[in-house]
């Protein structure tokens, strides 16, 4: 698969990392749930940064 536009850049796990951030900074959540596909390996590792 050809990457381009913003595969590969980062922009998915800066943006996980900032929602888990603000969902237990600022919303006061106390646990979180996500799922992807298992055959998703970028998404699968995008979640596993984000924590």
């Amino acid at each position: 698969m050809e990457k381009g536009g913003a595969e590969g850049r980062g922009y998915a796990t800066e943006m996980a990392v900032a929602s888990v951030a603000h969902a237990f900074d600022v919303l006061g959540t106390d646990a979180l749930r996500a799922s992807v596909l298992s055959t998703n390996a970028a998404s699968q590792r995008v979640l596993e940064k984000a924590g």
